[in-house]
């Protein structure tokens, strides 16, 4: 992706651009995997607040089309912005969510793992024990 090569603004106007066409088309899942390009764009950017939109929108389309399997892809998503904002524990408890979704790919999967051995080993002990063996989804 663009945005991974630090070309953040080349990268969101060509999402944005896929965005555009893929809701003239009324294609819904393709719209999800625009929006979490964007979302992730606008996260290593440090736009936080957009970024969230834009998985929010995401899981939004996820829900009314029952596309199950892109919702690890956004929790992971969401999980990279809050470690990002500083909420690490909260970050990989999502994780852990993503990670045990039915509908997780193995790419997914991959990623989730390395953000989570990331997370985890800037966790104190004691932070860490209690967040990774019991999954708390709502606050």
């Amino acid at each position: 992706m663009l945005g991974e090569c630090g070309e953040y603004d080349e990268a969101e106007k060509f999402l944005l651009e896929s965005l555009d066409i893929k809701r003239e088309m009324g294609n819904r899942q393709s719209i999800v995997y625009s929006l979490l390009g964007l979302g992730r764009v606008a996260g290593e950017q440090g736009h936080y607040q957009q970024a969230k939109r834009w998985y929010n929108e995401a899981v939004q389309i996820t829900r009314d089309i029952g596309a199950t399997v892109l919702t690890a892809s956004i929790l992971s998503g969401i999980a990279r912005v809050l470690a990002d904002q500083g909420h690490l524990e909260r970050a990989v408890e999502l994780l852990i969510v993503a990670q045990r979704h039915a509908g997780s790919d193995q790419e997914t999967i991959a990623e989730i793992n390395q953000l989570l051995s990331k997370l985890e080993s800037a966790l104190t002990p004691q932070v860490a024990l209690p967040v990774t063996n019991e999954v708390r989804l709502f606050r």
